[in-house]
């Protein structure tokens, strides 16, 4: 015997003893109202212990209530033959096996859920009662003289304790273990609660010492209709059992409106009442239930429709046997009948795009032949085709289902969906998953995925091409044993330990060789990533790479330059640096001579002041270009400083109208020389700078002079000084020749003039602007230029942040001095003397 064979056996033995056990005790207990030799009772609840337990264990369990029949005879010890005793013992199973069988026949729902199913049982109930009953009083009437006279009440007492048993304790039973899971809302369990004790109490005062023997047994029922309309046939049921205890202790007890009737007729009438009572409950209750039900269902009716009409869902059934059909509203719309709904198979198939009509029909006849050749259980089926409604709409459905003989009936049962949008959504996918794909193909790059192991899985078709070789090649191998990195083996390294950093979630990027058509190498950028699922698990790795090799060249090539341009620049700051030396050193020797040439040239004009005119002049001509090399000279040094950075400032507060005005008081004399109209403008405190006085003179005095050189006869130079976002601005504006638009980049470069030739009209090394535009950087400001063009003038514009110290003891505005029209005389260190 296998294991499944024993334990149906254990379940069997285990059944029969509990059924033995409990319909001996109810049966023990209940005898004690027998009336004839401890055999009939009006009081009997074992018979509905012992129909529920064959209903819920099967018939083959009649043998444990004949051997608890029997063996509370012989433990009770009743004054009756072996014979009769097994006969009233064998009387009551099959009593039970009938009641069974009855019900079975007609397919009881054990949990009594419906009218019909609580009708049967009351009529199995009263049958099956019959004939334990009648079998009974036969063997008592046998054994006991003059029995006959009494068996119609013998037979009458016997069968109403049976029907009352039947109808108070099976239906207990089999609504307790059959029903609905048992887990129910404390509301629930608080009115079952209340219910059950309120029909106890309420029966307790009607069968009680405490009320006068009146007829008052009908009070009970509103008691027990709240049982059944709060807790359905479970709360009738439980209701019962309590009422049915009072009122045979009470009546028993001489209490109530039964005990007044005579001693033969108290218990019956009290049981068929009982049983009355428990009918009229159990019918209620089940009422109730299915009433309950059907609006439930009906709210679930409507949810389904909601949510079939929602989700573009309809169901339908096909009778095959009988050939009946039905389609729910939302199916017939699903295939464009909205007129009307398909009744037949030839309808529905003609709605079926042409072009899957044969594989449709195909998939219908398959599951229906499988059904009739697989026996009794469901077959399933699923399917997706076309369907055209009548407006030449093209609409994708999914039908599914499932047949199944139903009796001798063989039926359909279907579900259809539209699903014109996933298919709309799959054909966009598949097409943007082909597009995705060309475009990989054509990418001439490295794309690819890989499982865990390396083995290449999926590769793009550019590197195949390049490689000359096919997807067979690779596909399927270790990724590093592939062509491209045959016979390299530093680069098979790179990818092994790449590997085991991206399976650990790391991206990988790095440049490595690799082998092309021909045996050409190339260089590859090349990266690994991992791809993660949902959960964040690497699954696979995402291999890539781009041919950089042409790049590579280039950077090489740039490196290369870049290399031949820092030592060029090299070279040029050394010839730059070893001409300011030059610059300075001949200039600082040009010095020595150049003072003796000044002192002396000062002492013979004036000697020769008054004596010859012609001496005077020349004299005059000599110092006056001595003084214009001397200022070549100090601009040649004064660069030179600025370069080496050792030029020095005193910084002070400076008041710019001063500078202004000084600067402007010197230049005068030049400007009307040449009919040149100098003007001045400024704002009151928007002046007053930090910075070093002979400087900003020098910057200003440089301006100027420029524009008076550069104006002809006639012109005008404006001078302004002006408060600019925070900054004081000076910007001198002339009227002269202007600047070229190309050569406006060039304006404050060292040695730079826009007339370069031999035969320019201004002199000068070029140095003028450039000095400005250091000397003003030093002090933390700026000078720009802008010109509309040649023969339009220019302007240029120095800002200097404005100081924000006021004038203290310690720092006051300095005085500036005016340095026109002063003679000096240099002195040099240098030992070279004139005579």
């Amino acid at each position: 015997m296998g294991k499944s064979g024993k334990a149906d056996w254990s379940r069997t033995l285990g059944s029969a003893a509990a059924l033995f056990t409990s319909y001996f005790l109810l049966a023990d207990w209940g005898l004690r109202w027998a009336t004839v030799r401890g055999a009939g009772s009006p009081v009997f609840p074992a018979a509905g212990v012992a129909l529920a337990g064959l209903l819920l264990g099967g018939r083959r369990l009649w043998p444990a209530v004949f051997a608890g029949r029997l063996v509370e005879f012989l433990v009770d010890g009743r004054a009756l033959p072996f014979w009769a005793q097994a006969t009233i013992a064998m009387g009551n199973a099959l009593a039970a096996v009938v009641g069974a069988w009855i019900l079975e026949r007609v397919r009881i729902r054990l949990a009594l859920t419906r009218l019909r199913d609580v009708l049967a049982l009351i009529g199995a109930g009263l049958v099956s009662s019959a004939v334990g009953a009648t079998i009974g009083s036969v063997a008592l009437a046998s054994v006991v003289a003059h029995a006959f006279a009494w068996a119609p009440v013998l037979w009458l007492n016997w069968w109403a304790g049976n029907v009352a048993g039947v109808l108070v304790v099976a239906p207990l039973v089999l609504s307790w273990t059959r029903s609905e899971p048992i887990g129910r809302s404390l509301r629930w369990w608080l009115q079952l609660l209340l219910s059950t004790v309120t029909a106890g109490s309420v029966a307790w005062l009607i069968f009680g010492p405490h009320v006068p023997r009146l007829p008052l047994a009908w009070a009970i029922f509103p008691a027990l209709m709240w049982g059944a309309l709060a807790g359905g046939v479970r709360g009738a049921t439980t209701a019962m059992l309590p009422v049915a205890a009072a009122a045979v202790w009470g009546t028993t007890a001489g209490y109530g409106a039964f005990a007044t009737l005579a001693d033969h007729f108290q218990l019956v009438l009290l049981q068929q009442f009982v049983a009355v009572a428990a009918m009229t409950t159990l019918v209620l209750a089940v009422v109730v239930d299915e009433w309950r039900r059907g609006e439930v269902l009906r709210e679930n009716e409507e949810r389904l429709r909601l949510a079939s009409r929602a989700g573009r869902t309809g169901v339908w059934t096909w009778n095959l046997t009988t050939g009946r059909t039905f389609w729910t509203t939302e199916a017939c719309e699903l295939y464009g009948h909205r007129g009307g709904c398909m009744v037949d198979y030839e309808r529905w198939i003609e709605s079926v795009h042409p072009d899957d009509r044969e594989l449709a029909r195909k998939t219908v006849n398959e599951a229906i032949e499988q059904a009739r050749s697989g026996g009794s259980g469901p077959h399933s089926y699923k399917d997706e085709y076309r369907v055209i409604h009548a407006d030449g709409t093209v609409v994708w459905l999914e039908s599914s289902g499932a047949i199944e003989y139903k009796g001798d009936e063989l039926v359909m049962l279907g579900v259809v969906r539209d699903i014109t949008e996933r298919k709309l959504a799959e054909a966009a996918l598949h097409e943007s998953e082909a597009h995705v794909r060309r475009v990989l193909d054509n990418l001439f790059a490295f794309v690819g995925v890989m499982a865990l192991d390396g083995t290449l899985l999926q590769c793009n078709r550019a590197p195949l091409e390049a490689a000359n070789i096919s997807a067979a090649d690779v596909l399927g191998k270790r990724f590093w044993d592939c062509y491209w990195w045959s016979g390299l083996p530093e680069a098979q390294a790179r990818l092994h330990d790449a590997m085991a950093r991206a399976r650990r979630g790391e991206v990988v990027r790095f440049d490595v060789t690799a082998r092309m058509a021909g045996d050409s190498l190339i260089c590859v950028d090349f990266q690994l990533a991992p791809l993660r699922d949902d959960e964040g698990h690497v699954t696979h790795l995402i291999p890539s790479g781009m041919d950089i090799t042409a790049r590579k060249r280039a950077e090489n090539e740039r490196e290369r330059l870049l290399k031949s341009e820092r030592a060029a620049r090299a070279d040029a700051e050394r010839a730059s640096r070893l001409k300011d030396e030059f610059l300075s050193t001949v200039s600082h020797e040009l010095r020595t001579p150049l003072t003796a040439i000044l002192g002396w040239s000062q002492v013979l004009r004036r000697w020769a002041n008054g004596k010859d005119q012609d001496l005077h002049r020349g004299f005059m001509a000599i110092d006056r270009n001595a003084r214009a090399l001397t200022q070549l000279i100090e601009d040649l040094l004064d660069m030179g400083r600025i370069n080496s950075g050792k030029a020095h400032l005193d910084m002070r507060a400076v008041d710019l109208h001063d500078v202004v005005a000084l600067v402007l008081s010197s230049v005068a004399p030049s400007a009307a020389a040449k009919q040149i109209q100098l003007e001045s403008q400024s704002r009151p405190f928007s002046g007053r700078v930090r910075g070093d006085p002979n400087r900003l003179q020098q910057v200003v005095s440089n301006l100027v002079t420029n524009a008076v050189k550069f104006t002809p006869s006639g012109g005008k130079v404006q001078v302004t000084l002006d408060r600019v976002d925070g900054d004081a601005e000076i910007t001198v504006t002339d009227t002269g020749q202007g600047i070229k638009p190309e050569f406006m980049p060039y304006v404050f470069e060292r040695f730079r003039q826009a007339d370069s030739s031999t035969t320019r009209e201004h002199g000068g090394l070029g140095l003028g602007l450039a000095i400005v535009k250091n000397l003003v950087e030093l002090h933390g400001g700026t000078v720009g230029v802008t010109s509309a063009g040649e023969g339009m003038g220019a302007t240029f514009a120095v800002r200097l942040p404005i100081s924000d110290a006021r004038t203290s003891g310690a720092e006051e505005v300095c005085d500036v001095q005016d340095l026109g029209g002063i003679a000096v005389c240099p002195v040099d260190d240098s030992r070279r003397r004139t005579g």
